[in-house]
């Protein structure tokens, strides 16, 4: 998401990113599953287990999506996961040099 930002404007688009993911990640989970928590008819137990598998469940989803979207990229870039591949390889080969010395 970073990349299409001019570069002059990554360290905003950065941390406009992470305020918007902490802000919906973090603090709307607890109110959210709180307000349907309220809404589950029953007593406190199943209350706080339809609360729990929300917040799971968001979390399976969450990592669905982010299978599909590899996916999707290493088709549209099918030699990029080599390509990075090589290059963490490279970067543990030269800082394993860097420790012997």
């Amino acid at each position: 998401m970073l990349a299409v930002a001019p570069r002059e404007l990554r360290p905003l688009a950065s941390a406009l990113s992470t305020l918007t993911s902490n802000l919906l990640g973090y603090a709307l989970s607890s109110f959210l599953s709180g307000c349907v928590m309220e809404m589950v008819p029953g007593n406190r137990t199943r209350q706080l287990r339809v609360g729990f598998t929300l917040v799971l469940g968001w979390s399976a989803v969450a990592f669905a999506c982010f299978i599909v979207g590899l996916g999707q990229a290493q088709r549209a870039h099918p030699g990029a996961a080599a390509a990075v591949g090589r290059v963490m390889a490279e970067r543990r080969v030269s800082k394993a040099g860097q420790a012997r010395v």
